[in-house]
């Protein structure tokens, strides 16, 4: 119930201010009310909350051939990204929010948000904790907050390559546990 009422607040703030429930069609003597699209109107500020939820940074805006836009967020905790949390807002040509996909997760007040690892420090955790020694080159990291099953943890997303060959790990900046390793090959 707790994320449904803050993707509410969200879709008020994002959408409309006061939100405007998707209602039944209008009767003829009373037009539909239209939302301005985003970029005709200054941005709402987010909803304030008790939760861990701090807000949703807009990522990419898309606009496709219909006139539909799709606004693309990541959701935020004290300035840190959340690891594969997303939130996609769609609004109609006439500016009415008819979908939300994605997750609004609420993060533990006491989630560590400095990390005591260094980039460097966890790429060298990353790269010995591969079984293949390839000589492994750190091209990106960030860092960001996993959520497992059981806590938050602030965590190194780094970006090895080799030739052809790249790998994501994510390297808890506390402990230096390596929590995830993803491969992937492009040409």
């Amino acid at each position: 119930m707790h994320k449904i009422l803050v993707l509410t607040g969200l879709l008020a703030s994002v959408a409309c201010s006061p939100m405007i429930a998707p209602t039944p069609d209008p009767v003829p003597t009373q037009p539909r009310p239209t939302l301005p699209m985003p970029s005709q109107r200054e941005p709402s500020p987010m909803p304030q909350h008790t939760s861990g939820f701090t807000g949703l940074a807009l990522v990419k805006a898309q606009t496709d051939t219909l006139g539909f836009r799709h606004l693309h967020y990541q959701q935020m905790y004290r300035g840190i990204p959340l690891w594969q949390s997303d939130t996609t807002i769609h609004i109609n040509a006439e500016g009415n929010v008819y979908r939300v996909d994605g997750d609004v997760i609420d993060i533990p007040e006491n989630t560590r948000t400095e990390p005591e690892l260094t980039a460097a420090d966890a790429a060298q955790t990353a790269t010995t904790a591969l079984p293949d020694n390839l000589g492994w080159q750190r091209q990106h990291e960030a860092l960001m907050l996993v959520v497992t099953e059981d806590a938050a943890r602030l965590a190194w997303h780094l970006t090895l390559t080799h030739a052809t060959q790249r790998k994501f790990v994510l390297v808890d900046s506390i402990s230096g546990e390596v929590i995830k390793v993803l491969e992937g090959r492009w040409q």
